[in-house]
């Protein structure tokens, strides 16, 4: 079970309880109720290869050399686009990988949400498409939903305009001695994407570019796409 908190300090579920996420302790990182508060308000309830991957996804539209460039893109939606999200984890991590008697209301709850943040991720990939194609904006500059300032939120928890640093500090943050965002991940994946994040030089994407990025977008479109059906069959 988690640890015990304190009237200072929360127990973050990395991967959200609302979406399977379990009450080991390999799922808990104990971190400071205030910083709790306020990961949680960008951050929602999406486990972290989501946010992962909305955090790169938003930041093709930055201005200035802030994108990362579609080899980095490609490598970091490779490595987190294994066919069943859950393989990222520790296997106490998720409550269905030994919990077989969970609750059907629970189990449907964390599918649907499932489900509901890869209909999001879709629409930040086909916005971000027709943005590079057709010259629509961006979807980190159009007040186009209810998240449209995700990015920049994220980008001011970790006190940085850049994503790549973003990205490398959820990686590797700690508190009481652990990783605080990402402590189920399993390590060698973590390691993998810090390797692909460290040899990034993040870039202003140039026309030359774009018809790299789209191939890339667009081959993980339809890796979402087959995720929501595996998510549906389970």
């Amino acid at each position: 079970m988690g640890k015990r908190e304190s009237p200072v300090e929360s127990e973050h579920h990395n991967v959200p309880g609302s979406r399977g996420g379990s009450s080991k302790n390999i799922n808990i990182s104990l971190i400071p109720h205030s910083l709790h508060t306020r990961f949680h308000s960008w951050s929602s309830n999406r486990t972290p290869e989501i946010l992962m991957r909305k955090m790169m996804m938003r930041a093709i539209g930055l201005r200035g050399a802030r994108t990362l460039p579609p080899s980095a893109c490609e490598d970091l939606l490779k490595k987190l686009g294994v066919p069943d999200w859950t393989d990222l984890y520790d296997p106490d991590a998720v409550l269905w990988n030994h919990d077989r008697a969970l609750p059907l209301q629970q189990h449907t709850k964390a599918h649907d949400y499932a489900v509901e943040h890869l209909v999001e991720e879709i629409g930040d990939t086909r916005y971000t498409i027709n943005a590079l194609l057709h010259g629509r904006k961006f979807p980190v500059d159009e007040a186009w939903d209810e998240e449209h300032e995700f990015l920049h939120r994220a980008l001011a928890f970790f006190k940085t305009d850049s994503v790549q640093k973003a990205l490398q500090d959820f990686l590797t943050e700690q508190h009481n001695g652990q990783l605080a965002w990402v402590k189920p991940l399993q390590e060698h994946m973590r390691q993998d994407l810090l390797h692909v994040l460290g040899s990034a030089k993040p870039i202003h994407l140039e026309a030359k570019d774009q018809d790299t990025m789209v191939d890339i977008l667009k081959d993980h479109e339809m890796y979402i796409l087959s995720s929501i059906l595996h998510e549906r069959s389970r």
